[in-house]
């Protein structure tokens, strides 16, 4: 579950938006900006549906102006959420704030926008421009 004050925009990129700079950073232009891409399952350490970047979703997020796309594999759907703390026998859980009960029972961490750039930035995943 992403905050929905954190989000921008999503969308499907186009191939041509898409570029890897010299220090290998991706990036996406959008409306004449490049933005720096966090691959979730590389922070993550699991397997995504997809590894194409424009045949999945980037959701732009804001984090103390600083602007980056997360990618992902699907966008299920938004709703109103209750924000609950993580069950203590879970710790600490990187870059996570807390979790949601969705409408069919099932536990949705709640992504922390702001700890998972720091995250990304302190697993070398290039993203300092």
């Amino acid at each position: 579950t992403i905050p929905l004050l954190s989000i921008i925009e999503g969308f499907q990129p186009e191939k041509s938006n898409i570029t890897i700079t010299m220090d290998g950073l991706e990036v996406v232009k959008v409306r004449d900006n490049l933005i720096p891409i966090i691959r979730l399952h590389k922070i993550y350490s699991i397997e995504p549906e997809q590894n194409e970047l424009d045949k999945g979703i980037l959701v732009t997020v804001v984090d103390n102006n600083e602007y980056y796309c997360l990618f992902i594999d699907e966008i299920l759907e938004q709703q109103q959420a209750i924000v609950k703390a993580l069950p203590r026998h879970m710790g600490q859980v990187r870059g996570v704030s807390g979790c949601t009960i969705l409408g069919d029972g099932n536990i949705s961490p709640i992504v922390d926008i702001g700890n998972l750039i720091k995250l990304a930035k302190d697993n070398n995943l290039d993203l300092d421009i």
